[in-house]
């Protein structure tokens, strides 16, 4: 429960939902133009000739913040915060655990070795993502829907 409340603090302060929206449109546009560029034989000229909506990050926030205002800019909000506030929770308190699992008498926690606490960082990591993927399959697409929802 430690780590929940932890992870909650974490994502409020740390406020990921716009850049992680803006982030993932200029995603969606990359990946937009080179399927363009690769299917049915299209050559490069067609792939340039897919309109490109933002040059940037920077760009992309002001478009949408310019068409859509407050609620496009926050769009997907809620979805990324399912996804953030347990998958923090799980780094954070996987992470812990792996270091006391790894813990000797004679090593204690803050005398591990970088290889052990690297090695905890990663299970930390990997459960993370494992535990959290189909929140993220769930956040893209209400963060990529044309106008804002709820």
């Amino acid at each position: 429960m430690v780590q929940v409340r932890g992870a909650l603090k974490l994502e409020l302060v740390r406020s990921p939902g716009p850049i992680d929206m803006f982030k993932s449109q200029i995603q969606v546009q990359i990946l937009s133009q080179r399927a363009h560029g690769a299917s049915g034989g299209a050559t490069t000229a067609t792939a340039a000739a897919t309109p490109q909506q933002y040059k940037n990050v920077f760009d992309c926030a002001r478009v949408i913040a310019s068409q859509y205002g407050v609620r496009g800019v926050y769009q997907g909000l809620s979805a990324v915060l399912l996804r953030n506030i347990p998958a923090n929770a799980i780094y954070f308190g996987m992470n812990q655990e792996t270091r006391r699992w790894l813990a000797t008498e004679q090593q204690p926690i803050e005398q591990l070795s970088p290889g052990k606490l690297l090695f905890a960082g990663g299970v930390a990591g990997f459960l993370y993502w494992f535990v959290t993927f189909p929140a993220d399959v769930i956040k893209v697409p209400r963060q990529h829907h044309p106008r804002p929802i709820a």
